[in-house]
């Protein structure tokens, strides 16, 4: 299997558009180009329909021309999608927004791998399992993500406030306390705030790779 990272555009990503259109134009002229559609994830209005056209169904077949137009729409982002090329002896994509990849040892497949610059073969491959190719659900990962910190955080506030007013009752008789109370109070604030913004832009940066 060769693994390509080349990245491209002012966002860093993964030329996939150019690794289908080159795939396609290698296998022009041979017989029974059939590409099928393993699984897809990724965001945008062509991508959902191929996402639930899969559903959970093993494979698919799709149009070269109609995966390259889903993938490179303007509101599309591919995360994960994996494309099957005359009965598995082609299998190319990208991999959970990690690298694409051809797995192959079809000689027109070589000239494919020449236009890239970042390639490096590797031995094992997590392409072969029925296990891993199962079509993925849509899990609202980012979302998740998003709700997750905003739990965290709020616990966490919600201790130091708690704490915050028992350390001013036990220093209730002090000409200072109010002082400590207020202090403490932004300081939580202030948490909560930081942790809210950090999870977001997390959760964001995770899902523009």
């Amino acid at each position: 299997m060769y693994i390509i990272r080349d990245k491209v555009g002012p966002r860093g990503d993964f030329p996939l558009v150019k690794l289908l259109r080159l795939v396609a134009a290698a296998k022009l002229g041979e017989s029974a180009q059939s590409w099928r559609l393993r699984r897809i994830m990724g965001y945008g209005e062509a991508i959902g329909d191929l996402e639930a056209r899969l559903g959970d169904q093993d494979t698919i077949p799709i149009e070269p021309g109609e995966l390259i137009a889903a993938a490179e729409a303007e509101d599309s982002i591919v995360h994960d999608v994996v494309v099957e090329i005359d009965g598995g002896r082609i299998l190319c994509g990208n991999f959970d927004s990690s690298f694409l990849f051809i797995e192959s040892s079809e000689p027109s497949m070589q000239g494919v791998l020449r236009e890239f610059t970042d390639v490096e073969s590797v031995k094992d491959s997590p392409f072969r399992s029925e296990q891993q190719l199962r079509p993925l659900k849509r899990p609202g990962f980012f979302m998740g993500r998003i709700a997750f910190n905003f739990l965290v955080v709020l616990c966490a506030f919600v201790l130091c406030v708690v704490c915050t007013e028992l350390l001013f009752r036990f220093v209730a008789d002090e000409s200072d306390s109010y002082v400590i109370l207020g202090a403490a109070r932004i300081a939580a604030w202030f948490a909560f705030l930081v942790g809210v913004a950090g999870g977001l832009l997390t959760s964001r940066v995770r899902k523009s790779r």
